[in-house]
């Protein structure tokens, strides 16, 4: 935080979404017993990925360290962030 001088705002709009997009969904699974079906369905859906990131010329390691960037900025660019800051111009005005 002190080390890219990132805002604790972005701090704390960034643990909020991991929140609603993991601990929550995993919160909701837990009980649930992991079959192959759903290995095999992930692993089908991860190469769908590589293959949409092949065909536009990009590669999972550019593209996590652009994500990287964009947070590290504060930009607001991925998805999202730019909700947190369309939030936050609301509620200046």
């Amino acid at each position: 935080m002190l080390f890219y001088k990132i805002r604790f705002l972005s701090i704390l709009e960034f643990s909020i979404i991991i929140f609603i997009f993991k601990c929550i969904p995993l919160y909701i699974i837990r009980k649930d017993t992991i079959k192959v079906g759903d290995i095999i369905v992930t692993l089908i859906l991860f190469h769908l990925y590589l293959l949409w990131l092949y065909f536009n010329n990009q590669n999972l390691y550019t593209n996590t360290r652009a994500v990287v960037h964009e947070l590290l900025a504060d930009n607001g660019t991925t998805p999202g962030m730019y909700m947190f800051k369309q939030f936050e111009k609301i509620f200046k005005q």
